[in-house]
């Protein structure tokens, strides 16, 4: 039946309204381009803002360097071009790797900050590809079975998927190093990690580190103990070895039999690997421990014990204030501010994201970081000033991407940095507002960050990283311009800060290969005592440019606040649990002084860049050496292309929108065995999305389909699907006997998405759609078999439904490190349907549901959790399919068969009853639970894919009723009962939650009711 052309006319002129707005999902600005080398294209876009075409023939050049390299090593090359599509939409440091259905690279092209576990490299955009790329070579790694099942059905099976992560992501980690002067597996911080998981015998067990785990330090435990364990392998029996691993895996049926392919490869399974690792690690890090030991460890007070993260400590003018970033993993982000004298708690509020903090001189005010949504599309930093007695904020920056604020001490101006196209920029902007003024232009990728201004408000000091991985301090003089080098090696010196009389700059560095708090001499001439120290009185004058070390550590020192006596240093210290408020007392005159930097690196690769010929001494890219993090030596690599021979034209989706592979799939239905096909396709930038699923009854033949297309270009985004279903329908009516048959229902919709509040902690959007059904009897429906002079016969209701969908959600949902559930917010959904005869419809029918969920955390004790849901739906109309709901208990799951098909049974249901019992065209549901955590497990058995996390439970109460006609309070059905949660990981990292729970229905057709499930509370 034909869609009546008033119908067609209102959702055409409600489309153009909407798309008449200005707000975007995507930058409608964009306009993307493509870059193609010899293995590679690279995606990038311009826009109003910038372009990133300079950064994406840098990636261009790293590519074909990463190829040359890598190739060789891993004895592997993809079939076709690899697809690096470059972001810079956010301020975080990523990247990201698939395989199937084809080879993509996704990278965000910001580098990391100074104290990022990333922060050690010598060309970001190198080492991030050569990172993601060893993903593509060790994953796109597939022979025997799954190959000639790929050349069948496409891209869809890769063995070496299937392996713990710590392989994975180690295996990639590893090689960011082995083939550069920087990377993780040389890293200080990484190092740090684990030197004190070992001395403090809290070392993770190889069960531990096959699966996703909440220890500490929990998302990078894959990268860390993963990169080193490589390491050990490549060292001890060669970088060979690591390749054989990937090749034999790459060819095996059988997944999850890591520990014989490992046999295979070196004679040894992983778990004797991993015993011998361990003793390796404890002889290693005992001599680091004796030799830091010999120069004397200092003593330090702990201000916070939270077992998680502390950030950006600084001292109000006076230093009787303390403020720093503050996660202890069961809240809230959050800026605490300390009384100095008492140690108490003066004042507290929660932050989102975001880097640096500083007291106005008066400390009435705090200016600050936080991440915020700029367009809508855009995730940036930038900074705010909050008025301490009365929690005001005001906005400073606007979309400038900026952290690490500092005020100057005449209280008139805000130093920060600026971040743009993977470089940052030392600025300036009033501590009214208004405009911004760069100071410093950072160069060549150059990052600049944590400016700290002198007492006088004549000089900025800052660290800032350069080309070939140096990262060192500077002085610049904001009278002349003048900008001073004050430090120069390939140590890490960050985070530095003036003393209170100006004359030395306090900083952290690693070049001891452990980070302590150091003091540099500014201001000339300085007297100090016999044993090296200096201070007001000695005997032996100090020249400006002296080095002292100020601690001693096993663990680290960050971040250092200093009293303005200089007797005391406040700093992020580091413990095996992790990163804590640390206090040390400290003597001027004893300061030692620092020892000599070693540089104990190769030369720095510096493929991204085109060197001008006083830069080329740093790089030797075409020179043979050694594998830099033990293994094999290296071929000489060939120079990657130079920009001229780079082919550069306008993006076309079309060549990775076709489908890349498809899906046979064999199921039941009410027909008989169902077979069936998927299949679907995507182009790399994310504009446009299609699937089309087709089934067929081998009973009956029926077929039935379903498609669906997507575009996400502008705001709002348009989807557009299409559909055929068959189904059982008992709608005939004959002599008062009901009769079923087969009901064909043809579907199609279109629907726009309106998202409209895009905050850090609050998200809403709409949706508007027109949707219609046109409903066709089929067999047993035929007028013809009905009967004559039959009595009240009942006929089938076909013909068209058709109308308008609006939809309403929004979340402030939030759920920390500890937690054993949504903790804290709201989520709220609306849905309206509305058929009519002005829409196209032969019925008139109106569907509305709703949602309310709330999470009240308890304040007694951590992670309980009060959940809260009510929720219900109304369905009105002159056909019966109106709309009828039906409430009851969890329906019956194959919990083994949810394992492979991830199916999960979830959302709220009235427990205690029967499923699909308690029916009607309106419902009504509250669910009240009680959840509090028991016992964190984390354990596993050995290398298998099982393993277990926490244990919590849950005692509730379920009230509601579905019903006909008008509600009646006294029908409303009542079930409690308690549910014991245990938490795992399945297959190394699919999440898993088994239910085990009890439900007593207390109101009529209620009962006892025992559940197993695989599933998630509401």
């Amino acid at each position: 039946m034909p869609v009546p052309r008033h119908g067609l006319l209102l959702l055409l002129l409600l489309a153009s309204s909407l798309a008449a707005r200005q707000a975007r999902a995507e930058d409608p600005t964009l306009d993307w381009k493509t870059i193609e080398t010899e293995h590679f294209y690279i995606h990038y876009y311009k826009s109003s803002r910038h372009s990133l075409r300079e950064i994406a023939v840098q990636a261009a050049r790293a590519a074909e360097a990463a190829h040359a390299r890598l190739v060789p090593a891993l004895r592997h090359a993809p079939r076709g071009k690899t697809h690096v599509v470059l972001t810079d939409d956010a301020d975080g440091a990523n990247g990201s790797a698939q395989i199937v259905p084809m080879n993509i690279v996704r990278l965000l092209v910001t580098a990391p900050g100074t104290l990022s576990t990333l922060n050690d490299y010598d060309d970001w955009i190198y080492g991030l590809i050569l990172h993601e790329y060893t993903h593509i070579l060790h994953i796109d790694t597939i022979h025997g079975l799954a190959r000639l099942v790929n050349y069948v059905l496409g891209k869809s099976w890769a063995p070496n998927q299937i392996q713990p992560r710590w392989f994975i992501e180690g295996l990639a980690t590893y090689y960011e190093s082995a083939r550069s002067s920087g990377g993780r597996v040389r890293g200080a911080i990484f190092d740090m990690y684990l030197r004190m998981a070992v001395l403090e015998g809290k070392l993770l067990e190889i069960d531990q580190i096959t699966s996703n785990t909440r220890i500490f330090p929990r998302g990078n435990v894959p990268y860390l103990y993963g990169s080193q364990f490589v390491k050990y392998i490549a060292d001890r029996f060669g970088e060979k070895a690591l390749t054989e691993i990937s090749h034999r895996y790459g060819r095996t049926v059988l997944p999850y039999a890591i520990n014989a392919i490992a046999k295979q490869a070196t004679g040894f399974t992983y778990l004797e690997l991993y015993r011998d690792f361990k003793q390796h690690l404890r002889r290693r890090y005992e001599l680091v421990r004796a030799a830091v030991a010999s120069r004397g460890l200092t003593r330090y007070r702990k201000l916070t014990d939270d077992e998680d993260a502390v950030g950006a400590p600084v001292l109000s003018r006076d230093g009787r204030e303390l403020a720093f970033a503050h996660s202890d993993g069961h809240s809230q982000l959050a800026i605490k501010i300390l009384d100095v004298a008492s140690g108490k708690l003066v004042q507290r509020f929660e932050l989102y994201g975001g880097s640096g903090i500083d007291f106005t001189p008066d400390g009435r005010h705090l200016v600050f970081g936080e991440a915020s949504f700029w367009q809508s599309f855009y995730s940036f930093d930038d900074l705010f000033v909050r008025e301490r007695s009365t929690g005001k904020v005001r906005r400073l920056t606007f979309g400038l991407r900026a952290r690490d604020p500092s005020v100057s001490p005449d209280g008139h101006r805000v130093a920060f940095v600026q971040s743009d196209l993977g470089t940052m920029d030392l600025a300036l902007i009033p501590f009214e507002g208004g405009a911004h003024r760069v100071l410093v232009k950072g160069r060549r990728g150059d990052q600049l960050s944590t400016p700290r201004w002198s007492p006088d408000g004549r000089q900025l000091v800052y660290s800032r990283w350069k080309l070939g991985g140096d990262r060192d301090l500077y002085l610049y003089e904001l009278a002349t311009g003048r900008v001073r080098q004050l430090t120069a090696d390939r140590a890490m010196d960050v985070d530095p800060v003036f003393s209170a009389d100006g004359r030395r700059v306090y900083f952290s560095s690693d070049r001891t290969g452990i980070y302590n708090i150091y003091c540099l001499e500014l201001g000339g001439p300085q007297r100090v005592d016999s044993a090296g120290g200096y201070g007001r009185q000695g005997r032996t004058m100090l020249p400006a440019g002296a080095l002292f070390q100020v601690t001693n550590l096993l663990g680290g020192a960050f971040t250092p606040a200093v009293s303005p006596d200089e007797r005391r240093v406040y700093y992020v210290g580091f413990e095996a649990k992790g990163h804590d408020l640390h206090m040390a007392e400290v003597d001027p005159r004893r300061f030692q002084r620092a020892l000599p930097y070693v540089n104990r690196r190769p030369p720095p690769t510096l493929p991204s860049y085109e060197l001008e010929p006083q830069e080329r001494k740093l790089a030797a890219p075409e020179e043979p050496r050694l594998a830099a993090a033990g293994g094999d030596a290296l071929e000489a690599a060939p120079a990657p292309p130079r920009p001229e021979t780079l082919v550069e034209r306008p993006f076309s989706p079309l060549p990775t929108l076709y489908p890349r592979n498809w899906s046979f799939n064999v199921g039941t239905s009410t027909f008989g065995t169902l077979l069936g096909i998927e299949l679907g396709g995507a182009d790399v930038v994310g504009r446009h999305k299609w699937a089309l699923t087709g089934n067929v009854s081998t009973e009956k033949g029926y077929v039935s389909y379903g498609a669906s297309y997507s575009y996400n270009r502008f705001w709002p985004s348009l989807t557009l699907d299409t559909s055929r279903f068959l189904g059982v329908r008992g709608g005939i009516v004959e002599d008062g006997v009901r009769r079923n048959y087969i009901e064909e229902n043809y579907g199609a919709g279109a629907t726009i998405g309106l998202p409209f509040l895009r905050l850090v902690n609050h998200n809403a959007a709409a949706s508007v759609g027109y949707r219609l059904n046109w409903f066709r009897a089929g067999e047993g429906a035929d007028p013809s078999l009905m009967l004559p002079g039959a009595v009240s016969p009942k006929r089938p209701e076909v013909g068209l439904l058709s109308g308008l969908t609006f939809g309403l959600s929004y979340s402030n949902l939030q759920r920390y490190t500890w937690s054993i559930s949504t903790e804290k917010g709201r989520q709220v959904g609306v849905n309206l349907r509305v058929d009519h005869p002005s829409l196209g419809s032969d019925f008139q029918t109106t569907q509305f549901n709703y949602s309310w969920t709330e999470f009240v955390p308890m304040p007694w004790f951590h992670d309980h959790v009060l959940a809260l849901r009510l929720a219900g739906g109304i369905g009105t109309g002159s056909i019966t399919r109106r709309g009828v709901y039906f409430l009851g208990g969890f329906p019956e799951q194959d919990v083994l068969r949810s394992f492979f098909d991830q199916s999960r049974v979830g959302g709220a249901y009235l427990r205690g009853y029967p499923p699909g019992t308690v029916y009607g065209d309106q419902y009504h549901l509250f669910n009240l639970e009680y959840r509090f955590p028991i016992l964190n497990i984390e354990k596993g058995f050995s290398t298998m894919p099982l393993y277990f996390t926490h244990i919590h439970a849950a005692v509730f109460a379920d009230v509601g009723d579905a019903y006909f006609g008008d509600f009646d309070p006294s029908n409303l059905k009542v079930g409690v009962g308690a549910e014991l949660l245990v938490e795992g990981v399945v297959g190394y990292f699919i999440p898993a939650t088994f239910r085990i729970g009890y439900a007593r229905g207390l109101m009529e057709g209620g009962g006892n009711e025992f559940h197993f499930l695989l599933g998630y509370p509401f």
